[in-house]
């Protein structure tokens, strides 16, 4: 814990230093007398729905975190056992799911000011060819790990986390992992067309759907029905953010690049992911696992090209 607030310190540190020598000085303007609520009205706005919406992401995670063991008692599991599970599902499955957003992430944020850059100078040709771009990029690098965090969920827990058990968890979330980048991504787009509301809407719309589908899933189908819901609150999410988008914007999509080539990709990768791990099979598991991802990986992104 001290580690993280260390972490978050020196980060905003950096931030501020880096703001500091970046900043440029506005001209100065003539003092206008105007009420304090109409200055902060237009920015309160704006960002109560991104806040809102954060909140509600936040409160989703806790009541996660209360609800999944709760109900895989329901289901038949002690609490050391329900306990295990949820450790295993957060800790573990959760933590490979998410290390592709560091990708997204990064493509959230910077699509922000490139879209509101973009919408200002009512340049709708430059918009949608950025969003074409975010999201491409998205599906393109969301896709294999799905792939590899399905066919490989056993070796990557043994290897990294010397835990196989969670190898279920993992598999069910890799089913609809792609949903969650491009919840990132979408949520960063239309933040920059400032459809703020409607990301809280889709957001508590998602949110509804996780929540009720971890409670009537997981005590059926143990800490796999709660993997489902996640991914099932996710797509709600994500489709939802792509129709909002669409209506502002009108973007159209080309199937040949959304849906024949990200197939093709995929479906070349899990034959060399197959083909490569039963080749490799009197390597160790680690420099298997390695090279098993190495040459799958190459494969996905030559036949892209």
């Amino acid at each position: 814990a001290i580690g993280m607030v260390m972490g978050e310190g020196i980060g905003l540190l950096i931030s501020v230093l880096i703001f500091w020598l970046t900043r440029s000085l506005p001209k100065p303007e003539a003092e206008t007398r105007s009420s304090y609520w109409a200055e902060l009205n237009p920015l309160v706005r704006l960002s109560l729905p991104v806040m809102l919406a954060r909140v509600t992401a936040g409160a989703l995670i806790t009541l996660e975190a209360l609800i999944i063991p709760r109900q895989l008692q329901v289901g038949g599991l002690s609490v050391a056992e329900a306990t295990t599970a949820y450790g295993q599902f957060a800790g573990i499955a959760f933590t490979l799911v998410y290390l592709p957003m560091v990708i997204t992430v990064a493509l959230s944020m910077a699509m922000v000011p490139a879209i509101a850059e973009a919408q200002a100078k009512k340049d709708f040709t430059l918009l949608t060819k950025r969003c074409h771009q975010a999201l491409k990029v998205t599906i393109i690098t969301g896709l294999p790990f799905a792939v590899i965090f399905y066919l490989l969920a056993g070796p990557l827990c043994s290897v990294i986390f010397a835990t196989p058990a969670a190898a279920m968890a993992l598999k069910m979330l890799a089913v609809g992992c792609i949903f969650i980048y491009l919840e990132q991504t979408l949520v960063g787009i239309l933040n920059g067309l400032g459809a703020v509301r409607a990301v809280l809407l889709t957001t508590i719309a998602g949110g509804v759907v996780d929540f009720l589908g971890i409670y009537f899933f997981t005590p059926v189908w143990g800490i796999g029905g709660a993997a489902m819901a996640v991914n099932l609150g996710c797509a709600t999410t994500a489709l939802l953010d792509l129709f909002v988008l669409v209506r502002h914007t009108r973007l159209g999509f080309n199937v040949r690049s959304y849906i024949y080539m990200p197939a093709l990709a995929v479906g070349c990768m899990v034959m060399g992911v197959s083909s490569l791990w039963f080749a490799l099979q009197v390597l160790p598991e680690t420099w298997r696992l390695l090279f098993t991802l190495l040459g799958s990986g190459l494969l996905y992104f030559l036949i892209l090209l």
